[in-house]
């Protein structure tokens, strides 16, 4: 069987299908094909056979997450609108960006674009990207309404332009998160609709406010031809290196010498980035190989702008937080270029540096914590004044249940910041309720001896230490890991600072925390470090989901509430100081209910709900 024809089964698969792996594609072309094929067919040479851009023959569009689609069947359908001002009208022309670039998609040429019924649009001028198109081609609306349908733009009108779907918008959002998470590469406006459609096929298939309203509704801007995300700097251009380099003068006083080592470090991470990018196209990243640093940055050059930075805390401290940032990426490039660079850094305050940054790239990439710790340690154990790496280690010892080995850490430190941790495990540092001699009977009354008991936890039972677990839950949420699940459920609920601090508003925590799976991740990256008992309890608030209830008892001397669950009608009483003083009966509330050993408790807090949003949250809520 020729390649052409194997390039027309995998499109009519892909069509089928929508958007799959090469392996998939390869496996279901041998099970459709079957003997015609002389041979199996290999996944990279499907690859690499489908990619190839041949005049009249199928090319498949690669994906940032590797999948393949069909462009032409993915966009068809697509529905964009644009409003058109006087001098638009008057002139017959309409600016194409933002809200009609995906319209680029379908140019063969790039200077003309097809209507349906034969007719065309083209360029109103040599290099203005403005469209043109025949006499009368513009509708009598406010309103533009373009449709690809078949490779070909079908031009409609509507009378006015409807409000951005909050819908669309997150979807947007997320498919931007999620492809940049897989490519490094910023995206345009024209893949991000590739990689949004990608996820849900039914996006913009009706109309729906212009794509500038949509994106500025996800939290994006566009700088250029590049999305990123609103407030950040774009790398791609120029002018963002430059609102680096003044945050590094002005927000950290950062001298020239101390400004090129982070400005220059971060180029070796971009370069690097995309030279892993198009190494592992279609695959997910590992971390650079030794010979990749080499070929990219030098190994000699890669050293000597490591050691620039890792000589300075302050400078590390920058390039933890304005580089690395929250991106794993970003963090396998700079686990690679540790290793590549085959520096021995002799210096003990250097060596400290430079674990204490492998440690916080970990945290970014490691399936597990455990690496960290030991690089958090060994960072204190080159500079027992490592500040940073002290804070650091303190919580992962916490995390261990070592209330009194975190006290010491912590107490090498100062700032105030640190003082409700202080408090927090200078009680748990005492003994507990359940203290007892090593072979006493266990006061817990669980019939053994204490050593084998309450012991290890300083005679603190779990129904004693919700505090210091949630506190837990809390510390993790403030790491950069947790940063990507955390902006999301920040854009949609508006929030001015779309990262961790958006968590000081109730309902994102629990959205972030529940819903969007944060004591999960918790679980999964740090759950070896937890005392047993606490990880079996965190696993079952991973299951916890938001509710609506009815407060239908409030006592205020016994500090309890009785709530109806408004779905179900089951009734939960919970003990809550604040909620029995501030509720009153009748109230309905939104709430993460957490089981306990003393019973549920409400998490963080609790939500009213305004009687009029009653039956939406309902639906909400039945809906999932």
């Amino acid at each position: 069987m020729d390649e052409a024809e194997i390039r027309r089964q995998a499109q009519q698969l892909l069509q089928e299908l929508g958007p799959a792996h090469v392996e998939e594609l390869a496996s279901r072309l041998g099970e459709r094909l079957g003997d015609e094929l002389d041979a199996v067919v290999q996944p990279s040479w499907l690859h690499q056979l489908l990619l190839d851009d041949l005049e009249d023959e199928f090319a498949a569009f690669p994906l940032a997450d590797g999948r393949l689609c069909d462009l032409g069947h993915l966009v068809d359908g697509l529905t964009l609108t644009h409003r058109l001002d006087d001098e638009e009208r008057e002139h017959g022309v309409v600016t194409l960006d933002p809200d009609l670039s995906p319209l680029h998609l379908l140019s063969p040429d790039g200077r003309t674009f097809p209507l349906t019924g034969g007719r065309e649009l083209t360029y109103a001028d040599e290099g203005v990207e403005q469209l043109t198109g025949p006499p009368g081609w513009l509708p009598n609306a406010p309103v533009l309404v373009a449709r690809i349908v078949d490779g070909a733009i079908e031009l409609d009108g509507a009378p006015e332009v409807p409000e951005p779907n909050p819908l669309t918008a997150e979807r947007l959002a997320r498919a931007f998160e999620v492809a940049r998470q897989n490519d490094p590469v910023l995206l345009d406006v024209p893949e991000l609709l590739v990689e949004a459609r990608a996820r849900h096929p039914r996006l913009l298939a009706r109309v729906d406010a212009p794509l500038a309203q949509l994106l500025a509704a996800a939290g994006l801007e566009v700088s250029g031809e590049r999305l990123h995300l609103a407030g950040e700097p774009d790398r791609e251009e120029d002018e963002g290196v430059d609102e680096l380099v003044e945050h590094l003068r002005e927000g950290h006083g950062f001298s020239d010498d101390e400004v090129a080592a982070v400005t220059q470090l971060l180029t070796d991470v971009d370069h690097l980035l995309r030279r892993l990018t198009e190494s592992f196209a279609g695959e997910a990243p590992v971390l650079p190989p030794e010979e990749l640093v080499a070929e990219t940055v030098g190994t000699q050059e890669a050293g000597e702008h490591l050691l620039a930075v890792l000589s300075d805390q302050e400078v590390t401290l920058a390039v933890a937080h304005d580089v690395l940032g929250s991106e794993a990426l970003a963090a396998i490039c700079l686990l690679g270029l540790l290793k590549g660079s085959g520096v021995r850094f002799r210096d003990r305050r250097v060596r400290a540096n430079a674990h204490w940054l492998t440690a916080r790239a970990l945290e970014l990439t490691a399936d597990d914590h455990r690496e960290a710790e030991r690089e958090f340690r060994q960072a204190h154990e080159s500079d027992a004044h490592h500040a940073e790496a002290i804070v650091d280690l303190a919580r992962y010892v916490s995390d261990r249940g070592q209330a009194g080995a975190a006290l010491g850490l912590l107490r090498l430190v100062e700032g105030d910041d640190l003082d409700p941790f202080k408090e927090m495990l200078e009680r748990y540092a005492q003994p507990g309720p359940m203290s007892a001699g090593r072979n006493d009977p266990c006061p817990c009354g669980s019939g053994r001896k204490h050593k084998v008991c309450c012991q290890a936890r300083g005679g603190w039972p779990l129904t004693d230490r919700i505090d210091w677990i949630w506190d837990k839950v809390v510390g993790f949420a403030a790491l950069p890991v947790a940063e990507d699940l955390i902006v999301p459920v920040a854009l949609a609920a508006r929030s001015e600072i779309p990262g961790p601090p958006a968590m000081q508003d109730v309902t994102v925590a629990n959205l972030v925390m529940f819903e969007g799976g944060l004591i999960e991740e918790l679980c999964e990256l740090r759950g070896d470090l937890l005392p047993p008992d606490e990880l079996a309890l965190l696993r079952d608030w991973q299951e916890v989901r938001a509710g609506a209830y009815e407060a239908v008892e409030v006592d205020p001397v016994g500090h309890t509430v009785t709530l109806l669950d408004l779905l179900t009608g089951a009734r939960t009483t919970v003990h809550d100081r604040s909620m029995s003083r501030h509720l009153s009966g009748g109230e309905a509330l939104l709430a993460w209910l957490l089981p306990t050993p003393d019973g549920a408790l409400p998490s963080g807090g609790v939500t009213r709900i305004p009687d009029h949003h009653r039956s939406h949250v309902l639906d909400l809520l039945d809906a999932g």
